[in-house]
């Protein structure tokens, strides 16, 4: 800070003390504000498009969503549908394919 008189510079004013620092900073915020408002609009219409195509998926995908954001991942109804999928699928695609395996084997003995 200069003591003989002169006004104190703050950080952003130059020499001939203007403010453009601060100037061009406030127009690279409209700026980057303007790039993100464009890309929000962007995908909200994006968005829009898929609901309407697709209502019922998108539906699911909200319902599914907010069940997990709402702690339901650590709920017992989540674990006991986690296992009667694992058993489902194990009897699904795991068994028939062990037994085409087994009968291949059983073949060439």
């Amino acid at each position: 800070m200069k003591t003989n008189g002169s006004k104190a510079k703050g950080k952003h004013e130059t020499e001939d003390g203007g403010t453009h620092a601060v100037v061009r900073g406030l127009e690279r915020l409209e700026s980057q504000a303007g790039l993100a408002i464009s890309m929000a609009r962007d995908a909200k219409a994006r968005l829009d498009e898929r609901v309407r195509r697709h209502p019922y998926g998108m539906l699911a995908a909200a319902l599914g969503v907010g069940y997990v954001l709402g702690g339901g991942l650590s709920s017992p109804l989540t674990s006991r549908a986690i296992r009667f999928g694992l058993r489902l699928g194990w009897r699904v695609a795991l068994i028939p394919m062990l037994e085409t395996e087994l009968l291949g084997i059983a073949a060439e003995a």
